[in-house]
């Protein structure tokens, strides 16, 4: 074959490879690594579209400029000189910000070894929904095992809790009877909420491992609204507490649980509020035939929009001390009982916790 049959050939060749590239449905682009930055020398449309830009658009166009975080950028560059150095392929992952909110991109690279520059090729995909679902299900397998643990170990602590709980009470009513110094009851007092906090938290952790509520569980909202009250009232101090409850029917709940929901909303409200001369209040009213509204609110200083979108989440708390559970476990018990809850801001200031719940059909716990 002649020289120029070569060349013609070779031509022809490399217009099929161009015309795959830009045609393949593969996202897959080039790129150099330039100093500090990885810099786009070529994307076909596919991956020019993960960037929302056109391959021209994007020629020459660095990842920082692009807004990929400057230590997923580094940690890129290095994955990239181990594959030159071994020429194996290998994997690199970044983020970056779309019109949709952050993306995560994943690449399988390879050195271009006999290019001019230190040049790498890409095939990428968008694995934003796996990483959601991977990092959901590492959470969920936190929690079982969290569920397990609590399942096995809870009754051991809370019966020497309950003791000393009950016990604390006992002191403090005999300190404030026998006229003890207010520096004493101060103490036992401090002792007191450590004891509510862990038995608090046991019931959290029980919570986790709990099963799915029954559709033969009903609660009457009336009974479950004065235990809480009862509960909480003696250690609100200054902070004010509004109660308005109309007749309503019973809800698709059991009462122990509805119990522990109220009272995980109220004693965030109080902590919320902090101390001072504050408010909390307790709104109970029939939305719909259909539903029983809740709402909790508080004048404390409220939630900043990136804390409420995790609010619900595990492990995810404002309180020095706090687990982080609490609001997890009562979302956990509204929706299995077929409920909602949410955060809202409270007009005039601070937060509104939301609790609607399905009545049961035909009966009234107050008929």
């Amino acid at each position: 074959m002649g020289t120029s049959d070569d060349h013609a050939l070779a031509a022809g060749n490399a217009q099929l490879i161009g015309e795959l590239f830009q045609n393949c449905s593969i996202a897959i682009g080039v790129r150099d690594v330039r100093g500090h930055d990885i810099v786009h020398v070529e994307d076909n449309p596919r991956a020019a579209a993960f960037f929302h830009k056109t391959p021209e658009q994007l020629r020459g166009v660095s990842e920082a400029e692009l807004g990929v975080p400057r230590d997923h950028i580094d940690r890129s560059i290095a994955r990239l000189r181990v594959a030159r150095a071994t020429g194996k392929p290998g994997i690199v992952e970044f983020s970056l910000e779309s019109p949709h909110g952050r993306r995560t991109l994943s690449g399988t690279v390879v050195a271009l070894e006999h290019a001019p520059e230190e040049r790498y090729a890409f095939v990428l995909e968008d694995v934003t929904e796996l990483r959601a679902l991977q990092s959901s299900m590492e959470r969920a397998e936190r929690l079982a095992a969290v569920g397990t643990l609590s399942a096995s170990i809870s009754h051991e602590i809370a019966n020497p809790a309950m003791y000393a709980e009950l016990h604390l009470r006992f002191a403090m009513e005999r300190a404030s009877a026998e006229g003890v110094s207010p520096a004493i009851l101060d103490d036992l007092k401090t002792a007191l909420q450590g004891v509510e906090q862990v038995t608090s938290l046991l019931q959290d952790l029980r919570s986790l491992s709990m099963d799915p509520p029954q559709a033969s569980e009903v609660g009457e909202i009336e009974p479950a609204l004065q235990t809480v009250v009862g509960l909480v009232r003696p250690a609100l101090e200054s902070t004010e507490l509004h109660v308005r409850s109309a007749p309503v029917p019973a809800v698709r709940v059991s009462r122990g649980r509805l119990i522990q929901v109220l009272l995980n909303l109220v004693r965030n409200a109080k902590d919320a509020v902090g101390g001072r001369q504050g408010n909390i209040w307790i709104d109970v009213s029939q939305a719909t035939p259909e539903t029983v509204q809740i709402d909790v609110a508080d004048d404390g200083p409220g939630l900043a929009a990136e804390l409420r979108a995790r609010l619900f989440e595990p492990f995810v708390t404002t309180k020095p001390m706090g687990t982080g559970l609490g609001l997890y476990v009562s979302r956990l018990l509204v929706t299995r009982a077929g409920g909602t809850i949410e955060a809202l801001d409270r007009e005039g200031g601070g937060l509104r916790m939301r609790v609607v719940l399905p009545t049961v059909a035909g009966e009234s716990s107050l008929r």
